[in-house]
């Protein structure tokens, strides 16, 4: 995997290429969707995979904390806080392929995941849509004139937004 990520900063009359390293022993250690598949197929709980997940991705996060401007990182996560990555969507979605034959709505992946009744990713005020929130408007700003004073604001709300996913992910491992 290529952990040189582009970046086009606004230099005034023009734009110039900019490429920002996260070293391999950060950036690798994300978790892919393969692994989580891997580990479901081998049995392990869906919950102590999705912990382990944000997790990691909380490691990527503090690794960030001393750069002026993290969110030229982010794209690293791209891909790999959604439903390819998450083993709870992964085993509600085979539970209920096995139980109704195919999923019809997204809807009834979440009735089954151990989440829900804590915090249903998919609705409004989530912290998983948070932390979507939070990365699809540092992608979209990513060109224009931030300050350093609001990046830090969108990472240490990103920061705390992972942190909540954390707790809520070890609240569902207590209650099951």
């Amino acid at each position: 995997m290529d952990s040189f990520l582009r970046y086009f900063h606004d230099d005034g009359p023009g734009f110039s290429e900019r490429r920002f390293y996260v070293p391999p022993e950060i950036s690798e250690k994300l978790m892919r969707p393969e692994e989580a598949e891997t580990r479901l197929a081998a049995g392990q709980s869906a919950v102590d995979i999705s912990v382990d997940k944000w997790t990691r991705i909380r490691e990527f996060l503090r690794y960030l904390e001393s750069m002026s401007f993290p969110d030229v990182y982010y794209h690293q996560l791209e891909g790999l806080i959604g439903f390819r990555t998450c083993a709870l969507c992964l085993d509600s979605v085979a539970r209920v392929i096995r139980e109704r034959g195919q999923v019809s709505h997204q809807s009834e992946k979440c009735e089954l995941c151990a989440l829900a009744p804590i915090d249903r990713c998919p609705d409004r005020g989530s912290v998983y849509l948070g932390i979507e929130g939070v990365l699809h408007e540092s992608r979209d700003s990513s060109r224009t004139g931030r300050t350093i004073a609001s990046v830090a604001a969108d990472y240490q709300r990103l920061c705390q937004l992972v942190e909540g996913m954390v707790a809520n992910l070890q609240a569902c491992s207590v209650r099951s």
